[in-house]
């Protein structure tokens, strides 16, 4: 997974226009503010790739001046954001969003995953098969009680999400490695 630097927004945009149908990911290296150095910015890149219907997820250190992120086409019945939303909306209004882009708006509206988080609870419980496996291993419950309530939610959410039970189930054992490893969500 090596990254690939892009100096201009527009030189993201160009190889998503070539490329957004049929690649699967790409990591983006950013450099980091105090580097001096030019990169495209989290901001550019994650326009662009809504533009094109693609998706922001994980970041990674590269080094002591960079970072990347892995950028991958947006699935269809995924949960938008209210602040991906947001930045479609401005997209639009600006005249900005290509047609893959917008297809994958259109596709969400139609299946309803674009309302999705909406109807999920802001405050959702700990799942219980969450907090019978916490309660499994000595530890885990007091990792558990010291994240923070906004980590909390969004392993809640992403539990509460899934559609299959062997996915639910994989995303607890994920959940319990990612705690006793002292990661955070998404990383």
């Amino acid at each position: 997974m090596k990254p690939r630097l892009f100096r201009k927004a527009a030189d993201w945009r160009a190889w998503l226009e070539k490329n957004h149908a049929t690649a699967s990911e790409i990591w983006i290296a950013y450099y980091k503010k105090g580097s001096g150095k030019r990169s495209v910015t989290y901001r550019e890149a994650l326009d662009e790739a809504l533009c094109y219907g693609w998706i922001d997820s994980t970041i990674r250190r590269v080094d002591g001046e960079r970072y990347m992120q892995r950028y991958t086409p947006r699935k269809p019945g995924s949960i938008w954001s209210a602040r991906n939303k947001s930045h479609i909306a401005r997209l639009a209004k600006a005249g900005r969003m290509a047609p893959p882009g917008a297809a994958k708006v259109e596709a969400a509206r139609r299946d309803g995953s674009w309302d999705r988080l909406r109807a999920i609870d802001p405050n959702p419980e700990t799942p219980p098969d969450l907090l019978a496996e916490l309660e499994m291993h000595a530890g885990d419950e007091a990792l558990w009680a010291k994240l923070a309530p906004s980590h909390k939610k969004m392993y809640a959410w992403w539990i509460l999400d899934a559609k299959r039970p062997e996915t639910r189930s994989r995303r607890i054992r994920e959940t319990v490695e990612k705690l006793r490893a002292g990661r955070r969500p998404g990383m």
